[in-house]
């Protein structure tokens, strides 16, 4: 558990520097797809909840670290998403290409979700929330769509290291 736990540690590290290092610098399309995201998505559906919720907050704190958005905001979406998606845990076939679509489409409806709620709570904070009518909003669920399935690709081919053992053979 603990060497399935460190390599997913250190593949949302870089899952997220690549993310905030090289992704930010595309310019030509209006949004850009949410990686590290799909990656505790990918985490938590193979893994189950407590493994989703703890590396969605590992992942948001790095994110958070690295990003100028109010502080904790990323930790707690990305907790609620990776604890969310766990609960499919063995529900769901993850093995076809639309199925993965599916979960970046609404990984991103949940995530705005989350925004709009916490723009409610705390209404005197920054937070950015979505215009839902907007090409950018429509842009990043398209892309996380698109993005999805060659997440999920490339992370089966490190299975052995990124799922618990006994749960390598669902």
């Amino acid at each position: 558990m603990i060497r399935t736990f460190t390599a997913a540690i250190m593949m949302l590290l870089s899952v997220t520097l690549f993310e905030t290092l090289v992704f930010t610098n595309i310019t030509f399309l209006p949004t850009l797809p949410d990686l590290t995201m799909l990656a505790v998505m990918y985490l938590s559906l193979h893994n189950g909840p407590l493994f989703g919720e703890t590396s969605g907050f590992l992942s948001g704190l790095m994110l958070d670290f690295l990003t100028s958005g109010p502080f904790g905001l990323n930790c707690f979406m990305r907790t609620i998403i990776g604890f969310l998606s766990g609960l499919f845990h063995r529900a769901i076939n993850t093995r076809f290409f639309l199925v993965h679509m599916a979960l970046g489409f609404f990984g991103v409806l949940l995530k705005a979700l989350l925004r709009f709620f916490l723009a409610f709570v705390y209404p005197n904070s920054n937070i950015v929330t979505y215009d839902i009518f907007s090409i950018q909003f429509a842009s990043e669920l398209g892309l996380n769509a698109a993005a999805a399935p060659l997440v999920f690709w490339i992370l089966s081919w490190t299975r052995n290291l990124l799922i618990l053992p006994k749960e390598r053979n669902l």
